[in-house]
Protein backbone atom coordinates (compact mmCIF):
# COMPACT_ATOMS: atom_id res chain seq x y z
CA UNK A 1 0.00 0.00 0.00
CA UNK A 2 2.91 2.38 0.65
CA UNK A 3 4.12 2.02 -2.92
CA UNK A 4 0.98 3.55 -4.45
CA UNK A 5 -1.07 6.70 -3.90
CA UNK A 6 -4.50 5.06 -4.16
CA UNK A 7 -6.71 5.21 -1.01
CA UNK A 8 -7.01 1.97 1.05
CA UNK A 9 -10.12 -0.18 0.82
CA UNK A 10 -12.67 0.07 3.61
CA UNK A 11 -11.50 -3.21 5.21
CA UNK A 12 -7.88 -2.10 4.96
CA UNK A 13 -8.64 1.26 6.56
CA UNK A 14 -10.24 -0.47 9.55
CA UNK A 15 -7.14 -2.61 10.09
CA UNK A 16 -4.86 0.42 9.87
CA UNK A 17 -6.88 2.35 12.46
CA UNK A 18 -6.61 -0.60 14.81
CA UNK A 19 -2.76 -0.62 14.38
CA UNK A 20 -2.58 3.05 15.30
CA UNK A 21 -4.62 2.57 18.45
CA UNK A 22 -2.70 -0.49 19.62
CA UNK A 23 0.76 1.04 18.90
CA UNK A 24 -0.07 4.24 20.79
CA UNK A 25 -1.06 2.21 23.82
CA UNK A 26 2.15 0.19 23.56
CA UNK A 27 4.30 3.37 23.44
CA UNK A 28 2.55 4.72 26.52
CA UNK A 29 3.35 1.47 28.30
CA UNK A 30 7.06 1.74 27.35
CA UNK A 31 7.58 5.27 28.71
CA UNK A 32 8.15 4.29 32.38
CA UNK A 33 10.73 1.71 31.30
CA UNK A 34 12.51 4.24 29.08
CA UNK A 35 12.66 6.79 31.90
CA UNK A 36 14.06 4.18 34.26
CA UNK A 37 16.70 3.11 31.68
CA UNK A 38 17.73 6.72 31.11
CA UNK A 39 18.15 7.27 34.85
CA UNK A 40 20.26 4.12 35.07
CA UNK A 41 22.41 5.23 32.09
CA UNK A 42 22.88 8.69 33.58
CA UNK A 43 23.97 7.16 36.87
CA UNK A 44 26.40 4.85 35.09
CA UNK A 45 27.81 7.73 33.04
CA UNK A 46 28.33 9.69 36.24
CA UNK A 47 30.15 6.76 37.80
CA UNK A 48 32.32 6.46 34.69
CA UNK A 49 33.23 10.16 34.78
CA UNK A 50 34.09 9.94 38.48
CA UNK A 51 36.31 6.92 37.83
CA UNK A 52 38.02 8.73 34.93
CA UNK A 53 38.73 11.75 37.13
CA UNK A 54 40.15 9.49 39.83
CA UNK A 55 42.40 7.80 37.25
CA UNK A 56 43.59 11.17 35.94
CA UNK A 57 44.23 12.45 39.49
CA UNK A 58 46.09 9.26 40.40
CA UNK A 59 48.24 9.46 37.25
CA UNK A 60 48.95 13.12 37.97
CA UNK A 61 50.06 12.24 41.50
CA UNK A 62 52.11 9.30 40.20
CA UNK A 63 53.78 11.43 37.47
CA UNK A 64 57.59 10.96 37.51
CA UNK A 65 58.04 14.75 37.75
CA UNK A 66 56.70 14.64 41.34
CA UNK A 67 59.27 12.07 42.36
CA UNK A 68 62.27 13.80 40.82
CA UNK A 69 64.86 14.64 43.45
CA UNK A 70 65.52 18.29 44.07
CA UNK A 71 69.00 18.12 42.60
CA UNK A 72 67.59 16.81 39.30
CA UNK A 73 64.97 19.55 39.21
CA UNK A 74 67.70 22.05 39.96
CA UNK A 75 69.72 20.93 36.95
CA UNK A 76 66.63 21.09 34.72
CA UNK A 77 65.82 24.62 35.87
CA UNK A 78 69.39 25.75 35.41
CA UNK A 79 69.48 24.31 31.90
CA UNK A 80 66.40 26.38 31.00
CA UNK A 81 68.09 29.66 31.83
CA UNK A 82 71.45 31.15 30.77
CA UNK A 83 74.36 30.94 33.16
CA UNK A 84 77.08 33.51 33.80
CA UNK A 85 79.66 30.73 33.50
CA UNK A 86 78.45 29.68 30.04
CA UNK A 87 77.12 32.96 28.70
CA UNK A 88 78.61 34.77 25.72
CA UNK A 89 77.77 38.25 24.58
CA UNK A 90 75.10 37.94 21.91
CA UNK A 91 72.77 40.50 20.39
CA UNK A 92 70.29 37.98 18.97
CA UNK A 93 67.97 38.40 21.97
CA UNK A 94 67.34 42.06 21.07
CA UNK A 95 64.91 41.05 18.36
CA UNK A 96 62.84 38.83 20.66
CA UNK A 97 60.25 39.58 23.32
CA UNK A 98 62.53 38.38 26.09
CA UNK A 99 63.01 40.66 29.07
CA UNK A 100 63.91 39.82 32.66
CA UNK A 101 61.13 41.97 34.09
CA UNK A 102 58.39 40.13 32.19
CA UNK A 103 56.66 37.52 34.43
CA UNK A 104 55.99 35.32 31.38
CA UNK A 105 59.72 34.71 30.87
CA UNK A 106 62.09 32.52 32.83
CA UNK A 107 62.86 32.28 35.65
CA UNK A 108 59.61 33.93 36.76
CA UNK A 109 57.40 31.39 34.98
CA UNK A 110 59.29 28.50 36.60
CA UNK A 111 58.60 29.95 40.05
CA UNK A 112 54.85 30.20 39.32
CA UNK A 113 54.16 26.51 38.56
CA UNK A 114 53.73 25.14 42.07
CA UNK A 115 54.85 25.68 45.64
CA UNK A 116 57.72 23.17 45.39
CA UNK A 117 59.05 24.63 42.17
CA UNK A 118 58.83 28.10 43.63
CA UNK A 119 60.86 27.08 46.67
CA UNK A 120 63.55 25.56 44.45
CA UNK A 121 63.62 28.56 42.09
CA UNK A 122 63.96 31.02 44.96
CA UNK A 123 66.79 28.94 46.44
CA UNK A 124 68.83 29.18 43.22
CA UNK A 125 70.47 32.59 42.80
CA UNK A 126 72.04 31.33 39.57
CA UNK A 127 68.59 31.35 37.96
CA UNK A 128 68.44 35.10 38.48
CA UNK A 129 72.06 36.00 37.71
CA UNK A 130 71.69 36.63 33.94
CA UNK A 131 69.65 39.80 33.50
CA UNK A 132 68.15 41.21 30.32
CA UNK A 133 66.80 44.75 30.49
CA UNK A 134 65.22 46.37 27.44
CA UNK A 135 64.35 49.91 28.52
CA UNK A 136 62.43 50.51 25.31
CA UNK A 137 59.66 48.28 26.72
CA UNK A 138 59.32 50.06 30.04
CA UNK A 139 57.49 53.13 28.76
CA UNK A 140 54.20 51.34 29.47
CA UNK A 141 55.21 50.44 33.05
CA UNK A 142 55.02 52.77 36.00
CA UNK A 143 58.31 53.68 37.70
CA UNK A 144 57.07 51.92 40.82
CA UNK A 145 56.48 48.67 38.92
CA UNK A 146 59.93 48.74 37.34
CA UNK A 147 61.62 49.49 40.63
CA UNK A 148 59.74 46.78 42.53
CA UNK A 149 60.27 43.97 40.01
CA UNK A 150 63.88 45.04 39.43
CA UNK A 151 64.65 44.99 43.15
CA UNK A 152 63.19 41.47 43.41
CA UNK A 153 65.36 40.36 40.51
CA UNK A 154 68.59 41.67 42.01
CA UNK A 155 67.61 40.45 45.48
CA UNK A 156 67.03 36.89 44.26
CA UNK A 157 70.43 36.82 42.56
CA UNK A 158 71.90 37.11 46.09
CA UNK A 159 75.58 38.02 45.85
CA UNK A 160 76.47 36.03 42.75
CA UNK A 161 78.39 37.46 39.82
CA UNK A 162 76.04 38.92 37.23
CA UNK A 163 75.72 38.97 33.48
CA UNK A 164 73.85 42.17 32.62
CA UNK A 165 72.41 42.87 29.16
CA UNK A 166 71.04 46.38 28.65
CA UNK A 167 69.31 47.85 25.62
CA UNK A 168 68.15 51.45 25.65
CA UNK A 169 68.62 52.46 22.01
CA UNK A 170 68.91 56.23 21.81
CA UNK A 171 66.83 56.73 24.98
CA UNK A 172 68.32 58.66 27.89
CA UNK A 173 67.96 56.36 30.91
CA UNK A 174 70.20 58.13 33.41
CA UNK A 175 67.19 59.09 35.55
CA UNK A 176 65.25 55.85 35.15
CA UNK A 177 64.17 54.24 38.47
CA UNK A 178 66.15 51.10 37.59
CA UNK A 179 69.46 52.99 37.37
CA UNK A 180 70.10 53.13 41.15
CA UNK A 181 69.71 49.33 41.25
CA UNK A 182 72.11 48.94 38.34
CA UNK A 183 74.71 51.28 39.82
CA UNK A 184 74.53 49.50 43.17
CA UNK A 185 75.16 46.13 41.53
CA UNK A 186 78.09 47.03 39.21
CA UNK A 187 80.61 45.56 41.63
CA UNK A 188 79.08 42.15 40.85
CA UNK A 189 79.04 42.45 37.06
CA UNK A 190 81.21 39.87 35.34
CA UNK A 191 79.71 40.32 31.86
CA UNK A 192 78.16 43.49 30.48
CA UNK A 193 76.42 43.73 27.13
CA UNK A 194 75.35 47.35 26.62
CA UNK A 195 73.42 48.77 23.69
CA UNK A 196 73.09 52.34 24.97
CA UNK A 197 73.51 55.93 23.90
CA UNK A 198 76.63 57.73 25.04
CA UNK A 199 74.74 59.85 27.65
CA UNK A 200 73.28 56.66 29.12
CA UNK A 201 76.69 55.00 29.17
CA UNK A 202 78.17 58.07 30.80
CA UNK A 203 75.52 57.90 33.53
CA UNK A 204 77.39 54.81 34.80
CA UNK A 205 80.59 56.83 35.10
CA UNK A 206 82.07 56.64 38.56
CA UNK A 207 80.83 53.09 39.14
CA UNK A 208 83.36 50.41 39.89
CA UNK A 209 83.60 47.22 37.84
CA UNK A 210 86.16 45.12 39.75
CA UNK A 211 84.87 41.76 38.42
CA UNK A 212 84.10 42.75 34.83
CA UNK A 213 85.79 40.30 32.47
CA UNK A 214 83.72 40.50 29.29
CA UNK A 215 82.37 43.72 27.83
CA UNK A 216 80.24 44.27 24.76
CA UNK A 217 79.32 47.83 23.81
CA UNK A 218 77.28 49.40 21.07
CA UNK A 219 77.40 53.16 21.44
CA UNK A 220 73.98 54.04 20.06
CA UNK A 221 74.53 57.71 19.29
CA UNK A 222 71.41 59.42 17.98
CA UNK A 223 73.55 61.63 15.74
CA UNK A 224 71.77 64.82 16.81
CA UNK A 225 74.69 66.49 18.55
CA UNK A 226 73.89 65.04 21.99
CA UNK A 227 76.95 62.76 22.00
CA UNK A 228 79.12 63.09 25.07
CA UNK A 229 82.58 61.68 25.86
CA UNK A 230 82.36 58.41 27.73
CA UNK A 231 84.90 57.54 30.42
CA UNK A 232 82.82 54.86 32.14
CA UNK A 233 85.17 52.03 31.19
CA UNK A 234 88.48 53.80 31.61
CA UNK A 235 89.47 51.70 34.60
CA UNK A 236 88.06 48.28 33.76
CA UNK A 237 91.42 46.62 34.17
CA UNK A 238 90.12 43.06 34.47
CA UNK A 239 88.35 42.97 31.10
CA UNK A 240 89.78 40.20 28.94
CA UNK A 241 87.09 39.94 26.24
CA UNK A 242 85.90 43.05 24.42
CA UNK A 243 83.22 43.41 21.72
CA UNK A 244 82.77 46.79 20.05
CA UNK A 245 79.67 46.70 17.88
CA UNK A 246 78.62 48.98 15.03
CA UNK A 247 76.42 51.94 15.83
CA UNK A 248 73.85 53.49 13.54
CA UNK A 249 76.15 56.47 13.02
CA UNK A 250 79.59 56.63 11.43
CA UNK A 251 81.39 57.06 14.75
CA UNK A 252 83.29 53.93 15.75
CA UNK A 253 83.02 52.78 19.33
CA UNK A 254 86.77 52.74 19.99
CA UNK A 255 86.84 56.52 19.40
CA UNK A 256 84.05 57.46 21.81
CA UNK A 257 84.38 54.97 24.66
CA UNK A 258 87.77 56.00 25.97
CA UNK A 259 90.67 53.76 26.86
CA UNK A 260 90.52 50.01 27.42
CA UNK A 261 93.18 47.68 28.84
CA UNK A 262 94.28 46.73 25.33
CA UNK A 263 97.42 44.94 26.47
CA UNK A 264 95.42 42.56 28.70
CA UNK A 265 92.73 41.56 26.20
CA UNK A 266 92.63 37.92 25.10
CA UNK A 267 89.72 38.34 22.67
CA UNK A 268 88.58 41.36 20.67
CA UNK A 269 85.71 41.77 18.22
CA UNK A 270 85.63 45.19 16.66
CA UNK A 271 83.58 46.81 13.92
CA UNK A 272 85.08 49.67 11.93
CA UNK A 273 82.77 51.98 10.03
CA UNK A 274 86.00 53.66 8.90
CA UNK A 275 89.32 52.03 9.68
CA UNK A 276 91.71 54.90 10.30
CA UNK A 277 95.28 55.23 11.46
CA UNK A 278 94.23 56.38 14.93
CA UNK A 279 93.45 52.75 15.78
CA UNK A 280 97.04 51.62 15.17
CA UNK A 281 98.30 52.60 18.67
CA UNK A 282 95.57 50.45 20.18
CA UNK A 283 96.40 47.60 17.80
CA UNK A 284 100.05 47.74 18.81
CA UNK A 285 99.07 47.20 22.44
CA UNK A 286 97.29 43.87 21.79
CA UNK A 287 100.22 41.84 23.07
CA UNK A 288 98.03 39.24 24.83
CA UNK A 289 95.31 38.91 22.20
CA UNK A 290 94.49 35.32 21.19
CA UNK A 291 91.34 35.86 19.12
CA UNK A 292 90.82 38.91 16.93
CA UNK A 293 87.74 39.60 14.80
CA UNK A 294 87.68 42.72 12.66
CA UNK A 295 84.75 43.79 10.50
CA UNK A 296 85.76 46.64 8.22
CA UNK A 297 83.20 48.64 6.26
CA UNK A 298 85.58 51.21 4.83
CA UNK A 299 89.29 52.01 4.91
CA UNK A 300 90.12 55.70 4.74
CA UNK A 301 92.62 56.68 2.01
CA UNK A 302 95.01 58.04 4.63
CA UNK A 303 95.17 54.72 6.44
CA UNK A 304 97.17 52.72 3.89
CA UNK A 305 100.06 55.22 3.53
CA UNK A 306 100.39 55.22 7.31
CA UNK A 307 101.04 51.46 7.16
CA UNK A 308 104.17 51.91 5.08
CA UNK A 309 107.16 50.46 6.90
CA UNK A 310 105.10 49.44 9.93
CA UNK A 311 105.15 46.01 11.52
CA UNK A 312 102.84 45.13 14.38
CA UNK A 313 103.57 41.91 16.24
CA UNK A 314 100.72 40.07 17.94
CA UNK A 315 102.70 37.32 19.66
CA UNK A 316 99.77 35.43 21.24
CA UNK A 317 97.26 35.66 18.35
CA UNK A 318 95.88 32.23 17.41
CA UNK A 319 92.62 33.03 15.61
CA UNK A 320 92.16 35.91 13.18
CA UNK A 321 88.92 36.78 11.39
CA UNK A 322 88.64 39.66 8.94
CA UNK A 323 85.32 40.56 7.34
CA UNK A 324 85.17 43.29 4.74
CA UNK A 325 83.07 44.56 1.87
CA UNK A 326 86.02 46.65 0.75
CA UNK A 327 88.70 45.86 -1.81
CA UNK A 328 90.73 42.73 -1.17
CA UNK A 329 93.94 44.60 -1.98
CA UNK A 330 93.53 46.98 0.93
CA UNK A 331 92.70 44.17 3.35
CA UNK A 332 95.79 42.33 2.16
CA UNK A 333 97.90 45.45 2.78
CA UNK A 334 96.56 45.67 6.30
CA UNK A 335 97.24 41.96 6.96
CA UNK A 336 100.85 42.33 5.86
CA UNK A 337 101.70 44.73 8.67
CA UNK A 338 100.80 41.99 11.16
CA UNK A 339 103.27 39.44 12.44
CA UNK A 340 101.50 36.49 14.04
CA UNK A 341 103.96 33.81 15.19
CA UNK A 342 101.21 31.81 16.96
CA UNK A 343 98.49 31.99 14.28
CA UNK A 344 96.67 28.70 13.64
CA UNK A 345 93.21 29.71 12.40
CA UNK A 346 92.35 32.29 9.73
CA UNK A 347 88.92 33.36 8.46
CA UNK A 348 88.64 35.85 5.60
CA UNK A 349 85.32 37.14 4.29
CA UNK A 350 85.44 39.36 1.23
CA UNK A 351 82.73 41.02 -0.79
CA UNK A 352 80.71 38.60 -2.91
CA UNK A 353 79.56 41.50 -5.10
CA UNK A 354 82.91 41.81 -6.86
CA UNK A 355 85.52 39.22 -7.87
CA UNK A 356 88.88 38.90 -6.20
CA UNK A 357 91.51 40.75 -8.19
CA UNK A 358 94.76 39.10 -9.20
CA UNK A 359 96.80 41.85 -7.53
CA UNK A 360 95.41 41.00 -4.11
CA UNK A 361 96.23 38.46 -1.43
CA UNK A 362 99.97 38.11 -1.75
CA UNK A 363 101.02 35.19 0.51
CA UNK A 364 101.77 36.23 4.08
CA UNK A 365 105.04 35.15 5.75
CA UNK A 366 103.19 33.67 8.75
CA UNK A 367 100.47 31.83 6.87
CA UNK A 368 102.43 28.57 6.76
CA UNK A 369 101.55 28.24 10.44
CA UNK A 370 97.80 28.06 9.78
CA UNK A 371 96.02 24.74 10.30
CA UNK A 372 92.41 25.92 9.85
CA UNK A 373 91.38 28.20 6.98
CA UNK A 374 87.98 29.57 5.94
CA UNK A 375 87.53 31.91 2.95
CA UNK A 376 84.34 33.53 1.68
CA UNK A 377 84.75 35.26 -1.67
CA UNK A 378 83.72 35.32 -5.32
CA UNK A 379 86.00 34.06 -8.06
CA UNK A 380 83.51 35.13 -10.75
CA UNK A 381 81.73 38.27 -11.85
CA UNK A 382 78.58 38.12 -9.66
CA UNK A 383 76.46 39.95 -12.23
CA UNK A 384 77.12 37.55 -15.08
CA UNK A 385 78.58 34.56 -13.21
CA UNK A 386 81.19 34.43 -15.96
CA UNK A 387 84.52 32.93 -15.01
CA UNK A 388 87.07 35.48 -13.81
CA UNK A 389 90.31 33.53 -14.13
CA UNK A 390 92.32 36.23 -12.35
CA UNK A 391 90.41 35.61 -9.13
CA UNK A 392 90.93 31.85 -9.41
CA UNK A 393 94.67 32.15 -9.98
CA UNK A 394 95.00 34.71 -7.23
CA UNK A 395 93.33 32.45 -4.69
CA UNK A 396 95.40 29.44 -5.73
CA UNK A 397 98.53 31.54 -5.40
CA UNK A 398 97.40 32.67 -1.97
CA UNK A 399 97.14 29.02 -0.84
CA UNK A 400 100.63 28.03 -1.98
CA UNK A 401 102.55 28.79 1.24
CA UNK A 402 99.86 27.26 3.49
CA UNK A 403 101.56 23.92 3.89
CA UNK A 404 100.14 23.33 7.37
CA UNK A 405 96.40 23.73 6.57
CA UNK A 406 94.49 20.60 7.60
CA UNK A 407 90.93 21.98 7.53
CA UNK A 408 89.91 24.20 4.60
CA UNK A 409 86.42 25.66 4.12
CA UNK A 410 85.51 27.66 1.01
CA UNK A 411 82.29 29.62 0.47
CA UNK A 412 81.78 30.81 -3.09
CA UNK A 413 78.41 31.06 -4.84
CA UNK A 414 79.98 29.93 -8.11
CA UNK A 415 83.23 28.12 -7.49
CA UNK A 416 85.25 27.50 -10.64
CA UNK A 417 86.38 24.09 -11.84
CA UNK A 418 89.83 25.65 -12.47
CA UNK A 419 90.12 26.22 -8.73
CA UNK A 420 89.02 22.67 -7.88
CA UNK A 421 91.50 21.29 -10.40
CA UNK A 422 94.18 23.37 -8.67
CA UNK A 423 93.47 21.43 -5.46
CA UNK A 424 93.97 18.14 -7.26
CA UNK A 425 97.36 16.53 -6.69
CA UNK A 426 99.22 17.03 -9.96
CA UNK A 427 96.70 19.60 -11.16
CA UNK A 428 98.97 22.66 -10.83
CA UNK A 429 101.83 23.81 -12.98
CA UNK A 430 105.23 22.42 -12.04
CA UNK A 431 103.71 19.60 -10.02
CA UNK A 432 103.48 21.62 -6.80
CA UNK A 433 100.81 20.39 -4.40
CA UNK A 434 98.56 22.96 -2.76
CA UNK A 435 97.62 22.35 0.88
CA UNK A 436 99.70 19.16 1.18
CA UNK A 437 98.49 18.49 4.75
CA UNK A 438 94.78 18.80 3.91
CA UNK A 439 92.55 16.40 5.85
CA UNK A 440 89.11 18.08 5.67
CA UNK A 441 87.81 19.91 2.60
CA UNK A 442 84.52 21.71 3.29
CA UNK A 443 82.70 23.00 0.20
CA UNK A 444 79.14 22.84 1.52
CA UNK A 445 78.81 26.62 1.21
CA UNK A 446 79.68 26.64 -2.50
CA UNK A 447 77.53 26.96 -5.57
CA UNK A 448 78.39 25.66 -9.01
CA UNK A 449 77.34 26.35 -12.58
CA UNK A 450 77.96 22.99 -14.27
CA UNK A 451 77.10 20.08 -12.03
CA UNK A 452 78.79 17.44 -14.18
CA UNK A 453 82.09 19.32 -14.31
CA UNK A 454 81.80 20.03 -10.59
CA UNK A 455 81.25 16.33 -9.86
CA UNK A 456 84.20 15.24 -12.02
CA UNK A 457 86.52 17.77 -10.35
CA UNK A 458 85.52 16.59 -6.90
CA UNK A 459 86.16 12.99 -7.92
CA UNK A 460 89.65 13.89 -9.10
CA UNK A 461 90.42 15.70 -5.83
CA UNK A 462 89.26 12.78 -3.71
CA UNK A 463 91.01 10.14 -5.77
CA UNK A 464 94.30 12.03 -5.97
CA UNK A 465 94.39 12.77 -2.23
CA UNK A 466 93.07 9.46 -0.94
CA UNK A 467 95.34 7.70 1.54
CA UNK A 468 95.40 4.62 -0.70
CA UNK A 469 97.64 6.56 -3.09
CA UNK A 470 100.52 6.18 -0.59
CA UNK A 471 102.20 9.50 -1.27
CA UNK A 472 103.10 12.27 1.26
CA UNK A 473 100.18 14.49 0.22
CA UNK A 474 97.52 11.76 0.41
CA UNK A 475 96.04 12.84 3.75
CA UNK A 476 92.44 13.76 2.81
CA UNK A 477 90.00 12.02 5.15
CA UNK A 478 86.75 13.92 4.68
CA UNK A 479 84.92 16.03 2.11
CA UNK A 480 81.80 18.03 2.98
CA UNK A 481 79.76 18.90 -0.10
CA UNK A 482 76.57 20.84 -0.76
CA UNK A 483 73.49 18.68 -0.08
CA UNK A 484 71.79 18.79 -3.47
CA UNK A 485 69.49 16.21 -4.98
CA UNK A 486 71.20 16.79 -8.32
CA UNK A 487 74.71 16.08 -7.00
CA UNK A 488 75.60 12.47 -7.66
CA UNK A 489 76.94 10.60 -4.66
CA UNK A 490 80.35 9.08 -5.14
CA UNK A 491 82.59 6.92 -2.99
CA UNK A 492 86.37 6.98 -2.80
CA UNK A 493 88.26 4.55 -0.64
CA UNK A 494 89.75 6.26 2.41
CA UNK A 495 87.69 9.46 2.05
CA UNK A 496 84.43 10.11 3.90
CA UNK A 497 82.10 12.09 1.61
CA UNK A 498 79.05 13.75 3.19
CA UNK A 499 76.48 16.37 2.22
CA UNK A 500 75.51 19.35 4.34
CA UNK A 501 72.88 22.01 3.68
CA UNK A 502 74.18 25.54 3.56
CA UNK A 503 73.68 27.49 6.79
Amino acid sequence: LLSVNAPPLEAEAAILLQIVQESSAYIDALQPQIIKAQETLSALMGLQETASRRIADAKRILHPMRSLPQDILTEIFLSCTPSVDHHEVDWSWRGTNFDSLCPLNHPWNISHVCHRWREIALSLPRLWSVIYLDFRRYTRFSPRQCSFVGSLLFERSAKLDLCVNIVSGDMEIGNHPLMPLLKESTTRWRILNAHMSSPSLQSLSGCEFPLLQELGVRDENPGDGTDVPVDTFRNVQNVRILHLYPSDTEVDAYKTLGEFPWSKLSRLSCYFGQLESDFLPSLQQLTSIEELTMTIAFITPSFLPDLSGRLITLPALKRLEVNSDHKAREIETFLHILRMPSICCLTLTFSTRRPLYCTALVPHPDFHRISTLCITCSMTEPSSRSNYIGGTRMLLNFLRPMSGVEDFELKDESVTTEFLDGLTVGGTEGGAVLLPSLKILDLHGCGFANIDEFHDSLMRIAESRSAVQHHPCASLARMVLPARSSLKVFAVEGVQVSGLYRR
